[in-house]
């Protein structure tokens, strides 16, 4: 299984952009932070991470946005292997 449920905060966004066959993508930096428990004590956690959006909706998103993102990872390219989230639920949160 390859199921992502994450909250973050937005720290970079990029202007929409379309896929040859004129899909549009929208790409997202985000970053975590939070506390997880691990063999019985807390630890403490942070990464950014890229992802992005395929045909998004219309919503309008700004830096320092505060999301709940659930998606999947998938490598960047078949020569890339950076790991991207590809978002398939985002909702603002407070």
């Amino acid at each position: 299984s390859n199921n992502i449920h994450l909250e973050a905060v937005i720290i970079a966004l990029e202007p929409v952009r379309y896929t040859p066959n004129g899909t549009p993508v929208l790409s997202f930096r985000l970053e975590h932070s939070s506390e997880q428990m691990e063999a019985g004590q807390m630890r403490q956690t942070a990464f950014t991470l890229t992802a992005k959006q395929i045909n998004p909706p219309n919503s309008v998103w700004h830096v320092g946005d505060k999301v709940k993102v659930a998606g999947f990872l998938n490598s960047k390219s078949l020569r890339n292997p950076e790991l991207i989230l590809h978002i398939q639920q985002i909702e603002r949160i407070e």
